[in-house]
């Protein structure tokens, strides 16, 4: 916190101005936002390329002759998958910050999470278009909607209490109700002991 010079504002009968009595606030930190993005991305592409690469291995498989190895193409599918690609990062923008209270998986490790109230349709189709613009024109729609991506959260207040470790034990009352017993020794049996 700011220290505050009470003494001005006591002479002059002012109050206090709420800019000093708000908490200081911190630089966004745009690089965190944009490799968590980076990372979702490249996850997306991840994805679309292992299913490309599975339904090639898959299609070799079933095409036994040289005939029908010559009727399809697999450079066709390579070209289709490219077309695919933004849908599959609109989808996964969506159903993570749906599903997940605006938090990707890339936010998550960088500690991140968009302020979206619980399972809103609306919010989550518009900070995935944000997101997967972002991801598709390599970080350029950042610099347009600089102002919307100031929403973005420092605390990822879900996973702390989510994740807290809370060590419950049943009370044993009996424990507490019953009288200890207390033994008195006197000096000589204590001598007679040792």
């Amino acid at each position: 916190m700011n220290p505050i010079n009470l003494v001005t504002f006591a002479e002059h009968s002012e109050k206090l101005p709420p800019t000093l009595l708000a908490p200081p606030k911190e630089k966004p930190q745009t690089w965190k936002l944009l490799l968590g993005h980076s990372m979702d991305f490249f996850m997306a592409i991840t994805m679309v390329s292992v299913m490309v690469a599975m339904f090639n291995l898959s299609v070799s498989t079933l095409m036994v002759t040289q005939g029908l190895q010559g009727i399809f193409n697999f450079s066709t599918l390579e070209s289709f998958s490219g077309a695919v690609i933004p849908f599959v990062v609109f989808n996964y923008f969506f159903m993570s910050y749906f599903l997940n209270h605006g938090q990707s998986w890339g936010l998550m490790l960088m500690g991140k999470r968009l302020p979206m109230p619980s399972k809103s349709f609306r919010r989550a189709i518009r900070w995935a278009t944000h997101s997967s613009l972002l991801c598709l024109s390599g970080g350029l729609t950042f610099l347009l909607f600089k102002k919307i991506w100031s929403e973005l959260q420092d605390s990822d207040y879900l996973y702390q209490d989510l994740m807290r470790v809370e060590e419950k034990e049943q009370i044993d009352l009996r424990a507490f109700m019953e009288p200890k017993k207390i033994v008195h020794l006197n000096s000589v049996e204590l001598d007679q002991a040792a």
